[in-house]
């Protein structure tokens, strides 16, 4: 659901509790058990560079909600 956000319909409220989740995974398998959410991540964020120029105002609240998951996973990172 996060790496294919456009296929699914979620509330704000249900995908703040799908972040949530993802980083109590985060906290316990992150990277050493799940290697291509780096991957995802920075794919992302080099996707989101790269189309700075050609984003609209629709696309605020998909990109919002990257980089408030984006920031999470950081926040859990820095933690450990």
């Amino acid at each position: 659901m996060i790496d294919n956000p456009e296929n699914v319909i979620l509330s704000q409220s249900c995908y703040e509790q799908l972040t949530l989740v993802v980083t109590i995974f985060v906290k316990y398998d992150f990277p050493v058990a799940w290697p291509q959410m780096n991957q995802w991540l920075i794919k992302s964020l080099d996707t989101l560079h790269q189309n700075m120029q050609n984003l609209q105002l629709e696309d605020a609240p998909r990109v919002q909600r990257f980089l408030g998951f984006y920031l999470e996973v950081l926040k859990e990172q820095r933690k450990k």
